[in-house]
């Protein structure tokens, strides 16, 4: 297989795995917890999350866990428009973040889902049965 063949297979990889993501995260809690089920932080992956925080909230002054909860509560377009950062790159660290805090303090963790699950609701996004 040649140079450009593999970069076709290779880019048609990208976006399945980015319309997976985008899918999953339209479910809401579920396809987060899904995501986050799916995560197991190597450490390489460990390296790029400390990174990617000392930028956001150093650098860019963000609150690291607001900008995670609205990777799940915003498009990818509404998120760029609001912190001018990749949605993509973002969603990565932070399915790497909550899979950690999963691991050593779930309380933390589960006060995280709380959180998303009650901001959807006052969107309208769940309805009460």
């Amino acid at each position: 297989m040649g140079f450009l063949a593999t970069w076709k297979v290779i880019g048609a990889c990208c976006r399945l795995e980015n319309e997976m993501y985008e899918d999953k995260i339209k479910e809401g809690v579920n396809g987060l917890e899904w995501l986050v089920l799916q995560t197991e932080p190597d450490e390489l992956m460990l390296e790029s999350l400390a990174s990617y925080q000392k930028l956001v909230t150093h650098v860019y002054k963000f609150n690291f866990n607001d900008l995670i909860r609205d990777t799940v509560l915003l498009d990818h377009r509404s998120f760029f428009k609001k912190y001018r950062l990749s949605w993509w790159a973002t969603l990565s660290e932070g399915l790497t973040y909550l899979a950690l805090l999963r691991q050593r303090n779930y309380d933390k963790y589960f006060d995280f889902i709380i959180s998303i699950t009650k901001s959807e609701f006052e969107r309208g996004e769940i309805v009460e049965s």
